[in-house]
């Protein structure tokens, strides 16, 4: 397993360009260190998109689900810092609180290609067993392939938000594939998953693919604290 925890929180979002400054300065300064401290967060990691219908990707790896819906994180949640309130600049929130389902590989990877998606009901393990047994182990196989982790959302606390925030469809299931060349990646990912693939095992469309790059990762580190 190479995530950092058995639960995840992933996101798909946007910045304008204009307010690239003041995400920068508060995401990397503060927020994701804000998170990371949440006892039971192990890892934060964001990227940014080379292909994909949102420009940002981030996920944080938790220890279990519990952490989650916990007091600790939920206390964070209810109380946004001063910075937070005064930088409302990411839009287009695309967001699932996760369990892991599935993940195999040895590490991070300098590249993620990703998927959101549903499953057809009653299909939900069959889909899960088709992707955990025979596609993420057969993509981490091919040696340029360093990662593969499968989430499932948990439907009530993904679609818990804050007032005033619109409502957007939550992506129930998200495959994570990480390697270390981005076009090998997207090819070997594209062809394992691909949507005649997925709806001969249960999945259900619209299939959103995306192929990132890394650019800012923090983990916990003892005294650190904001």
């Amino acid at each position: 397993m190479s995530l950092a925890g058995t639960a995840a929180k992933i996101q798909w979002c946007n910045v304008d360009d204009s307010d690239k400054d003041r995400f920068y300065k508060w995401h990397n300064g503060e927020h994701m260190i804000e998170r990371i401290n949440v006892p039971g967060f192990k890892r934060g990691r964001r990227s940014k998109a080379i292909k994909g219908d949102r420009e940002y990707l981030i996920l944080y790896e938790v220890e279990s689900f519990e952490v989650l819906v916990g007091p600790a994180y939920q206390h964070r949640l209810a109380n946004p810092t001063e910075l937070t309130q005064a930088t409302e600049v990411v839009r287009d929130r695309v967001t699932a609180v996760s369990r892991v389902a599935a993940s195999v590989g040895a590490g991070q990877g300098g590249f993620l290609w990703t998927l959101r998606f549903d499953a057809e009901p009653g299909r939900e393990r069959e889909l899960q067993r088709f992707i955990a047994n025979d596609v993420l182990p057969d993509l981490v196989d091919m040696g340029q392939v360093v990662g593969g982790h499968l989430l499932i959302a948990d439907r009530e606390a993904s679609e818990k938000r804050r007032p005033g925030r619109p409502h957007v469809p939550v992506p129930y299931w998200a495959v994570v594939v990480e390697g270390v060349n981005a076009e090998g990646l997207e090819q070997a990912a594209s062809r394992a998953l691909g949507d005649d693939v997925l709806e001969k095992h249960g999945g259900k469309g619209p299939f959103v693919r995306g192929l990132y790059r890394p650019e800012f990762t923090v983990a916990p580190i003892h005294g650190w604290h904001l």
